[in-house]
């Protein structure tokens, strides 16, 4: 090594002004650092180094903040997530509601009239019978939106389907109702 004059610390003379001394907390981490310092092909220094950049690096970019406000943060969107749970319960119950008023409307819509003469009929149920000229039994129940196990609905719709055929407008069939005689 010539001298310029100017004299610039080897690396060997300023090995004790950068060491660090790190205290694992048991032999397990540290064979564990072994491993994966052996295994990317460099020093046990040079892997913590790495890492211990690469982990600060993360912290820069991320601005992590601090922990009280990740709590405050979490507990706001806790209340939201409560809040939102129970307003999805309450439509559910509303929805459940109206599909239960839906249903007794229905129902009563094929029920049959409480004064002699005075007949009602859905109009639906005779347009699906008239359009289509015959319809099978289950069809039917389907076409209407009725499911089969609504007792109540399905004795109306009966009840209704009993009066057209006593006038003569629908005729039954084996396998269902057919439009006229």
């Amino acid at each position: 090594m010539t001298n310029t004059g100017t004299s610039t610390p080897s690396k060997t003379s300023t090995i004790k002004e950068r060491m660090v001394s790190v205290y694992l907390p048991n032999h397990e981490m540290l064979a564990y650092w072994k491993r994966g310092a052996k295994e990317q092909g460099t020093s046990l220094s040079r892997f913590i180094v790495q890492h211990t950049e690469r982990s600060l690096r993360n912290m820069d970019e991320e601005k992590l903040l601090p922990r009280r406000l990740l709590m405050m943060q979490l507990q706001e969107k806790q209340k939201l997530v409560d809040k939102l749970e129970l307003d999805n319960r309450l439509v559910k119950s509303l929805a459940e509601r109206l599909d239960r008023d839906l249903h007794q409307t229905r129902a009563e819509a094929f029920n049959p009239p409480s004064a002699p003469g005075e007949h009602g009929y859905d109009a639906e149920l005779v347009d699906i019978i008239r359009q289509q000229g015959f319809v099978r039994f289950d069809e039917l129940h389907e076409k209407l939106g009725v499911p089969v196990h609504d007792v109540e609905t399905v004795k109306g719709i009966n009840n209704q389907l009993d009066f057209l055929e006593g006038y003569g407008v629908i005729s039954k069939t084996r396998l269902g109702w057919r439009w006229g005689k």
